[in-house]
């Protein structure tokens, strides 16, 4: 069994200038530090720990924390936080603590294992809106976590407008309604990260980048796949901009993705054949014998680049438009608008795109009706 005051102690005795910095680190008083360190009966929040593990130890502090969350009291208030570390880490124990949590004597802590379970639901489904209704809860930073939740329900259902009207107020809810400062940074980390992408399909890439950098940097402990998913959206934000940095942020997410390997990789392999495609570079990965549409809409866009008009034809008769996405849809009019040099795609892609509050995207068919000559004031007509 781990000994984390003893290990802790070990590594300040070798450098005792690490006591002011794990002070400081762990955000704790010096008399609560020298307690933790010194006293039997004493201990500190887990998020406290966590912090202080992290500091010291980089290399090994998911395992250490892994397995000191199993001896965390399910009864006790940092239980969770122990719950949040495990699930925003994706880590293997974090569904059995969960359901031990179910059990605590603690009606909180049985609240918390409650909304984690709906959010989590058989491992990757997202809430349902009559649990949402369902779930009254006295405390402020469940309610706080019930609002994140709802944004990336609306995010998963292209349902930007909805998300984007939740912003400043879930901010806010953040803010004011979550006073562990361990939850907080968590609970930012998932706002930003859900805020991210929805600023690029709002074609705000600044503030974007902006959001997408904090998760990078926010100083917790995150998953790999918080770090891909973030580089990827940096990387999809030169679309229209700079080749060589969004390729460049594009490869790094790949490299995130290989190292997860668990098979759900942000269909990176799309974004950078889309940016290959775009700047008439010849695409990494095509996936020829796909049956997804975003597939074979790479290969239909990488067709018509390349002047093989019969060759994407064909593959676009193979897509059957009653079974696509809205989202998808929308990619759809634009290419068969390139294959059939029809504007009327172009425009219906346009509403599409809009439909689903996606203006980032939605500058593929814009250039190219202005490739076609269609007058700007037309153009922003169909905006409005």
């Amino acid at each position: 069994m781990l000994d984390l005051k003893t290990m802790i102690k070990q590594e300040i005795n070798k450098d005792p200038s690490l006591f002011t910095e794990l002070v400081n680190v762990a955000e704790v008083s010096s008399n609560e530090l020298d307690a933790y360190i010194n006293k039997n009966n004493s201990s500190l929040l887990f998020g406290e720990i966590a912090n202080i593990i992290e500091y010291l130890f980089p290399e090994k502090d998911i395992e250490i924390l892994e397995e000191y969350s199993k001896r965390i009291d399910v009864n006790k208030y940092d239980a969770r936080q122990a719950l949040e570390y495990l699930f925003i880490n994706m880590l293997p124990s974090r569904f059995d603590y969960l359901n031990k949590l179910k059990t605590s004597s603690d009606e909180e802590n049985r609240e918390f294992a409650k909304i984690y379970e709906l959010h989590y639901e058989n491992k990757n489904s997202l809430l349902k809106y009559i649990h949402l209704n369902d779930l009254h809860f006295n405390s402020q930073t469940l309610y706080a976590f019930k609002c994140i939740s709802e944004m990336y329900q609306h995010y998963h259902e292209h349902k930007i407008e909805m998300l984007l009207s939740m912003k400043e107020y879930v901010e806010f809810t953040i803010n004011e309604y979550v006073h562990d400062k361990f939850l907080k940074k968590y609970y930012f980390l998932r706002f930003y990260s859900a805020l991210s992408l929805t600023m690029l399909f709002q074609n705000n890439v600044t503030e974007c980048r902006r959001m997408a950098n904090q998760v990078i940097d926010i100083k917790v402990r995150k998953s790999l796949k918080h770090k891909a998913t973030m580089l990827q959206t940096i990387g999809m934000s030169y679309l229209f901009e700079d080749y060589k940095n969004g390729i460049s942020y594009l490869y790094k997410a790949k490299e995130l993705y290989d190292e997860i390997a668990d098979g759900n990789n942000g269909v990176i392999h799309s974004s950078i054949n889309l940016h290959q495609i775009h700047w008439g570079e010849e695409p990494d990965d095509l996936k020829w014998e796909s049956e997804e549409p975003f597939d074979k809409h790479d290969i239909i866009y990488y067709f018509v680049k390349n002047n093989k008009i019969n060759e994407a034809k064909q593959l676009i008769e193979s897509i059957d438009e009653t079974r696509l996405s809205e989202r998808d849809l929308a990619f759809h009019f634009f290419s068969k608008g390139l294959v059939d040099r029809n504007l009327d795609y172009m425009y219906k892609s346009i509403l599409q795109f809009k439909k689903v509050g996606n203006l980032f995207y939605i500058r593929l068919p814009l250039n190219e009706l202005r490739k076609q000559g269609v007058n700007d004031l037309l153009i922003k007509t169909i905006l409005t």
